[in-house]
């Protein structure tokens, strides 16, 4: 629970409490909207459309439904910079994107 541990050391615990449960709530209603999420615009840049993201300030969670059933593969802090690391990820470190299956 890495979320909730950087939480409790940066806020008192119920703060902490807040933001998990903020983070299970997002996550709860993709059951009913799964394809509710915006396309991540640093995914969307290179041609990426499968991924959907929520928000739970300061975290956003980047999804893909598949078959109905919703993959949560990445949760971080909106504030960092994520752009290069899914660069990274999605093109083999390249500064030029990947249009074709990229995966």
């Amino acid at each position: 629970m890495y979320i909730y541990t950087r939480a409790a050391a940066n806020a008192a615990q119920e703060q902490s409490d807040t933001i998990l449960g903020k983070l299970d709530q997002a996550t709860l209603a993709l059951e009913s909207l799964p394809q509710c999420g915006n396309v991540p615009p640093e995914l969307e840049i290179m041609d990426i459309t499968r991924y959907r993201e929520i928000y739970a300030h300061p975290w956003r969670r980047i999804y893909e439904v598949l078959e109905a059933v919703v993959h949560v593969h990445w949760v971080f802090d909106s504030r960092c910079n994520v752009t290069g690391s899914l660069r990274k990820k999605y093109c083999g470190g390249r500064a030029t994107p990947i249009t074709s299956n990229p995966l």
